[in-house]
C-alpha cells in the first residue's frame, strides 16, 4: 500500500528528475558550450551517469551519499572545464547535464566586497562561504557552489533521502549569486557581455531549475523548515533582479 506521502514524493520526483536543457526561448542570453562525455557509465542512475562519464577514472568524488557524490563531482567536472579555458583567475563553469556547460568570466571582484552589500536578512547560515581568504578574489566560485547544490538537491528528488537542507541552500547560494552579479558590474574586467551571461545563467537556473523544486518540496522530504522563512525575505529581492519564476 502507497501512502500519500510516498505518492507525493514520487509525483516530485517524476517531475524534475528529466535533465532540463537550455532552450533559446527560455534564456536566449545564455551562452552554452557542448561539454562531451570522456568515457560511457551506466548502472548508477542517469544523473550519476552523466556524471561519472564527464569525469576520470579514479576521481576522489564517489560517495555513498549519492547526493554529495552528484555536488562533488558537478564541481570536479567543472574544474576541468576551467583548466581548459584559463583556470581559477580567469573563469568559473557550470557544468548543466546532458553535455551542456556555461563558462563564466571572473572578474576578480573581492568577496568581502559582495559579503558588505548584503543585508543581515539576507545573509542565511551560508555567509561563511564568503569569508574564504583562498578564493577572496575568484567571486565565481559562489557559482560554481550555485550550480553544486542546484544539481545535488535535484539529485535528492531522482535518488532519494531528505535532502532540504541542500535544497535551502540553494535559496541562499542564489541570493549570494545576485549581490556577485551586482558588484561585478561595469568593473574593469568584466564587459556587458560577460555581465550578461552571468545574469543569464543565474536567471535560468532560478526560474527553471531551482524556484520548480521549491516549490515541489512541499510536503516532501525536500521541504526544510528554514526555506519559507528565509524565501519570505530573499524571493522579492530574486524576482525583482531575475523576474518572476
Amino acid at each position: 500500500m502507497i501512502t500519500r506521502r510516498q505518492a507525493m514524493i514520487s509525483i516530485a520526483a517524476s517531475v524534475v528528475s528529466l535533465p532540463r536543457i537550455v532552450k533559446a526561448e527560455e534564456h536566449a542570453e545564455l551562452q552554452v558550450i557542448n561539454w562531451p562525455a570522456t568515457r560511457q557509465i551506466t548502472g548508477n542512475g542517469w544523473m550519476i551517469d552523466d556524471i561519472e562519464s564527464h569525469l576520470w577514472s579514479g576521481h576522489p568524488y564517489r560517495s555513498s551519499d549519492k547526493v554529495n557524490w552528484v555536488h562533488e563531482g558537478i564541481q570536479g567536472i567543472a574544474g576541468s572545464i576551467r583548466g581548459k579555458f584559463g583556470g581559477w583567475d580567469e573563469c568559473n563553469a557550470c557544468y548543466l547535464l546532458g553535455n551542456k556547460a556555461v563558462v563564466l568570466n571572473e572578474p576578480r571582484v573581492s568577496l568581502q566586497v559582495v559579503k558588505r552589500t548584503i543585508p543581515r536578512s539576507l545573509m542565511g547560515d551560508s555567509v561563511d562561504y564568503l569569508n574564504m581568504g583562498a578564493w577572496q578574489y575568484n567571486t565565481m566560485f559562489l557559482l560554481d557552489e550555485l550550480n553544486a547544490y542546484t544539481t545535488g538537491s535535484w539529485a535528492g528528488f531522482v535518488y532519494g533521502g531528505n535532502e532540504g537542507y541542500s535544497l535551502y541552500k540553494t535559496v541562499q547560494f542564489t541570493v549570494y549569486a545576485i549581490y556577485a552579479m551586482q558588484a561585478s558590474e561595469n568593473t574593469p574586467r568584466q564587459t556587458a557581455k560577460d555581465y550578461q551571461q552571468l545574469r543569464a545563467c543565474i536567471a535560468w537556473n532560478w526560474n527553471i531549475r531551482v524556484w520548480p523544486m521549491v516549490k515541489r518540496s512541499r510536503g516532501t522530504r525536500m521541504e526544510h523548515p528554514s526555506t519559507d522563512a528565509y524565501l519570505a525575505r530573499a524571493k522579492p529581492f530574486i524576482e525583482n533582479n531575475l523576474g518572476n519564476g
